[in-house]
């Protein structure tokens, strides 16, 4: 869809202060996003940027225009919105104005604001091509990606972060050490949990290269307290599906008994239906079941936050909220920011904006045949979302 000279602009996130606008493509010029309140109102909160040099990517050695429009894809940021609140949506350069629709911001939990952190996941450093059929291209994508997503995270006002695991391609020293330094590059403390492709190769001492770098890395249960939060960090095993001993549900529940709000981090997701209805494999049914049901029982207020899939969802399974979010390098390219209230947290996914980076993560949305576009993101749902507990 053209409007106003962008080539298919739509809404990406959403949370109880701002909103994100993507698009694939636009015109040369100042670029202009504005929220109104009311649709005869003015406008409240706007934001402008400069349009971003043509996208492209290179495929099978051939360079591939990711729109028809002359400049690249993009995203920004309105911000300054009241929660709770309906704004209608616009979208402005030198070829018009267009109306994107009306969005709601999320509410805001009750209390005081404890503090924000930040997760990515699914890094992949050393990885030199992404996806199947449609394979594109580029030595250094993964590690771009990876700097401009902690680069945004820690502007937008993260002060932790945390890696949900396959921080590298093969589990190879150097991979390790790569990611290692660019993860605590970013001016904020990081912990990591180890994902499938960090087990890979025999090599189970590589992540210590990581952990020279500055990144707080290990095996097993491991917990860090935070202003108002805990964080569990598990390592699950296995080399594509998770596996998690009996021995390490229990000490993960027991870690998870706090009076504050507790986020357990693993690599894979916990299997939340009878049957599997989704690729790769996460943890199995029976582990998952018992690690749900000993979380809920050790602490209500415990949530899930998980990684693997490369896919934005959000699932309830035995009363525990289970979340996986998508790469830092493959389509939609993207972080997550959670503000932590005292009564609940609300979590917001931004693609990743920087220029350095657009054009290759929006081109991999063709792989599959075109199906990784539409999978991978999820419904804005299963991006952002306000918990709040009683």
């Amino acid at each position: 869809m053209h409007a106003a000279g962008f080539d298919d602009p739509a809404v990406f996130s959403v949370d109880d202060r701002s909103v994100q606008v993507h698009w694939r493509g636009s015109v040369p010029g100042p670029l202009v996003v504005e929220a109104v309140d009311g649709p005869e109102g003015a406008p409240v909160a706007c934001t402008s940027v400069d349009a971003a040099p043509a996208g492209s990517a290179a495929t099978a050695g051939r360079s591939r225009q990711l729109s028809r429009l002359a400049c690249g894809p993009g995203a920004a940021v309105v911000d300054g919105l009241r929660p709770a609140r309906t704004y209608d949506l616009w979208v402005r350069s030198g070829s018009g104005r267009h109306h994107l629709g009306a969005v709601e911001t999320l509410p805001r939990p009750p209390g005081e604001l404890l503090g924000a952190f930040a997760t990515v996941t699914d890094l992949h450093v050393g990885e030199r091509r992404f996806g199947a059929f449609v394979r594109f291209e580029d030595a250094g994508y993964s590690v771009r990606a990876l700097e401009s997503a902690v680069t945004e995270a820690h502007a937008w006002g993260a002060t932790h972060l945390v890696a949900k695991g396959d921080l590298t391609r093969n589990s190879a020293p150097v991979e390790f050490a790569l990611a290692g330094q660019v993860l605590a590059g970013g001016g904020m403390p990081v912990d990591a949990v180890l994902g499938n492709h960090d087990q890979r190769r025999r090599r189970p001492g590589a992540w210590q290269a990581a952990a020279a770098a500055g990144v707080d890395l290990g095996t097993g249960v491991r917990v860090r307290d935070l202003h108002g939060l805990r964080l569990v960090l598990v390592t699950t095993t296995g080399d594509h599906g998770g596996h998690l001993p009996p021995a390490t549900v229990a000490a993960a529940a027991e870690a998870a008994a706090t009076e504050a709000i507790c986020a357990v981090v693993v690599h894979h997701p916990p299997a939340t239906t009878a049957i599997p209805l989704r690729y790769p494999p996460g943890i199995d049914r029976a582990t998952s079941a018992a690690l749900l049901r000993q979380l809920r029982a050790a602490n209500p207020r415990a949530v899930v936050l998980a990684g693997h899939t490369h896919r934005h969802r959000l699932r309830w399974a035995h009363g525990v909220l289970c979340v996986e979010t998508g790469s830092t390098k493959d389509y939609p390219g993207a972080w997550t920011g959670y503000r932590v209230y005292e009564g609940g947290i609300v979590q917001t996914t931004r693609r990743t904006a920087s220029p350095r980076v657009t054009a290759f993560s929006e081109a991999t949305r063709l792989a599959l045949h075109g199906q990784w576009g539409r999978w991978s993101p999820g419904l804005l749902a299963d991006r952002t979302f306000t918990l709040t507990w009683p």
